[in-house]
């Protein structure tokens, strides 16, 4: 998109997006002829009222209340179809062609795309913040440890030795984004989907279609982190104004930060 989409101050019918520009309002009817038509897409970004922000088509809950009787739109395909051929999982309708692939990725520890849920600034603010504290502990005690480790070889006295604890436990809570931060960030996302911090928070790092990361993935991820910390923690900054709730590092690794289900 080429610029941020505002809500409407109205709020009746539809409203999507087409080549950056917002267009609507749209009548229900007319709304359903343009998704058969295939001009509304399943990634294409739509508001009505009830929704608390843009989203993509196929998660805005399009159904038979709001379509053309008995059909519904596929949560995989974003394909309207009729429910009598369709299941049902959750609040999400599947076609019959989506089935199998659907059941697949679930096995797999996939999120449906069309249920994702997008974690915002200030939840993730809290989620960083405990992971933040957590690696500075773990810095601050490894530090410590190497000048107690140091002030044991070389037998200083008792005041060198309490100087030495307190100057090597600064340098690791200093140091310890970069020799904690990153290997804590790579092992946890990419075994478990999320750190501890964003574990309290119910939060999981997911790619764009729902799908876990892979250790490489985290690794880039990881790593893209540190560029949001160096520009003044604007790359944070952006998950206030982005669509999709994405940081810098979210944009560069193409990745979401989600709510868990239930």
């Amino acid at each position: 998109m080429n610029r941020r989409l505002r809500r409407p101050l109205t709020n009746m019918s539809w409203y999507y997006a087409e080549a950056g520009r917002q267009i609507g309002p749209v009548a229900d009817s007319d709304f359903d002829r343009l998704v058969a038509a295939g001009t509304i897409r399943p990634d294409t970004l739509v508001w009505r009222e009830g929704l608390p922000d843009w989203r993509a088509f196929r998660a805005a809950g399009w159904s038979p209340a709001l379509g053309a009787a008995g059909s519904a739109v596929c949560g995989e395909c974003g394909r309207p179809a009729a429910t009598d051929d369709m299941i049902r999982f959750m609040n999400l309708w599947i076609c019959a062609a989506c089935k199998p692939r659907f059941f697949q990725r679930l096995s797999e520890g996939a999120m449906p795309a069309a249920m994702m849920r997008y974690a915002g600034f200030w939840i993730r603010t809290l989620a960083k913040l405990m992971d933040n504290v957590i690696v500075a502990v773990a810095g601050g005690l490894l530090g410590a440890l190497a000048g107690l480790v140091v002030d044991t070889i070389t037998r200083g006295d008792q005041k060198d030795a309490m100087i030495g604890l307190l100057v090597m436990g600064y340098m690791g809570v200093c140091f310890s984004h970069y020799f904690i931060g990153i290997p804590y960030n790579i092992w946890f996302v990419g075994r478990y989907g999320a750190t501890p911090g964003k574990m309290a928070c119910g939060l999981r790092v997911v790619r764009a279609d729902g799908q876990p990361l892979t250790y490489a993935r985290a690794c880039g991820r990881a790593f893209a982190d540190l560029l949001s910390t160096m520009i003044l923690y604007v790359g944070y900054i952006m998950v206030a104004f982005d669509n999709e709730k994405r940081a810098l590092h979210d944009h560069i690794c193409d990745t979401r930060v989600v709510r868990k289900l239930g």
